[in-house]
């Protein structure tokens, strides 16, 4: 309790020495939270105005994507196939790529472009994806392995929380985690039927009582206290009311499989999903519980054409591409989509699969089946601040 209470002093203290010195009140009090706080709901009007201030800067110029650093290969000391799904941005500066086929975890200095691996990872898909939660701890969501692990950024030490004690945990368990204000981080559920939790309180493992129906890829917090659960096997969006543990569902019914794989949160309220093999772009309107249609639809092919999201500070959301030919953007101004850059593995795709926010407004890309590291330049004149850039809304996979 003490160590946590030290780090968000830390956090709180950064984020004094990196706010703006003609920011008004409101601004200021928005970057002084610790990105444990910025998800109290109570907050959310403060931390939308900071945000909109600095996405009304606009850009300096076209997206880049740019390649740097050593091949993934070397780092690892052997194979980047299907190397990581997923990057989480950590307090100590460093963003964490999420191991997937991967034999080691990795972290990447952004400050240097310098990536480094370290300790042993489990199995093949032992994990996939994860959250940052309270501590500087990225809680890793169990997929073809029963046991629940966090990767602590201060140490770089794997923390182990245990197995369920009820039920058996099968194969492609759980796609990500989403940690919530309520002290719990949730896991999404791939192919089990109950959402599952560990308190931090007490680091026991729980379980909501009510089943979910189909598979999800993703959880997206908003400023409701929900958790919107991103479907893609399962015909519609359910979301998890943390104020109660229970979970409901939203229309229409979504036809079609392995629609979306991921989602992110404007300011706007809206939660922006990503299509994997969907063709139909989608938000979620959390102001009134609806799901809207809007731009041109995409061609069917190719499938997965999507994996991952990551707003930056100029208000566009960044789809990053599996097998898209292309980058492409959300300008969640208009709900405009545009694509830019080349997608740097083609023909063979599978390239990244996530990324994540650096201070400097640069999304850099988790490699998956390609061996270099690459960064999207979003020439965004604002920056967000670090307790925003961190909170419980973006820093997910």
């Amino acid at each position: 309790m003490l160590k946590d209470i030290l780090e968000d002093h830390s956090s709180l203290c950064w984020n004094k020495r990196n706010t703006s010195q003609t920011s008004t009140s409101s601004e200021t009090k928005a970057c002084n939270l610790s990105y444990t706080q910025i998800a109290d709901a109570a907050h959310w009007e403060i931390v939308k105005k900071e945000m909109n201030l600095q996405i009304a800067k606009g850009v300096n110029g076209s997206e880049a994507v740019v390649q740097f650093s050593s091949s993934v290969t070397s780092v690892l000391g052997g194979s980047s196939s299907e190397a990581f799904q997923g990057g989480i941005a950590s307090p100590n500066g460093k963003i964490y790529f999420l191991p997937y086929a991967s034999s080691k975890y990795h972290e990447l200095d952004s400050s240097t472009g310098i990536p480094n691996a370290f300790g042993s990872t489990p199995a093949y898909a032992a994990s996939i994806g994860g959250s940052l939660g309270t501590g500087g701890k990225i809680y890793l969501a169990p997929h073809q392995d029963n046991v629940f692990r966090s990767i602590n950024t201060n140490d770089n030490s794997i923390e182990n929380y245990g197995t369920d004690t009820n039920l058996g945990i099968g194969s492609q368990a759980y796609s990500g985690s989403v940690s919530a204000p309520n002290g719990k981080i949730y896991f999404v559920p791939n192919s089990e039927p109950y959402v599952r939790y560990i308190d931090t309180k007490d680091n026991s493992i729980g379980r909501i009582a009510t089943t979910v129906a189909g598979s999800f890829s993703a959880g997206v917090l908003a400023s409701n206290g929900f958790i919107y659960l991103i479907p893609f096997g399962s015909n519609s969006v359910q979301y998890i009311d943390t104020k109660d543990d229970t979970i409901h569902s939203i229309g229409p019914t979504l036809p079609n499989a392995n629609k979306y794989i991921n989602a992110t949160l404007a300011p706007n309220g809206k939660i922006y999903l990503t299509p994997y093999d969907e063709t139909q772009f989608r938000y979620i309107d959390t102001n009134n519980n609806t799901v809207v249609d809007f731009e041109t639809p995409l061609s069917s092919s190719p499938s997965g054409k999507f994996n991952g999201n990551v707003l930056a500070p100029n208000g566009r959301i960044y789809l990053i591409p599996y097998n898209n030919a292309t980058f492409t953007y959300i300008d969640t101004a208009n709900d405009t989509i545009t694509n830019f850059g080349t997608n740097p593995n083609s023909p063979t795709n599978t390239t990244f699969r996530g990324g994540a926010l650096a201070s400097d407004g640069k999304i850099y890309l988790a490699p998956h089946n390609i061996d270099n590291y690459y960064y999207i330049d979003t020439k965004s004149v604002g920056s967000f601040c670090d307790s925003i850039r961190l909170s419980y809304y973006w820093n997910k996979q």
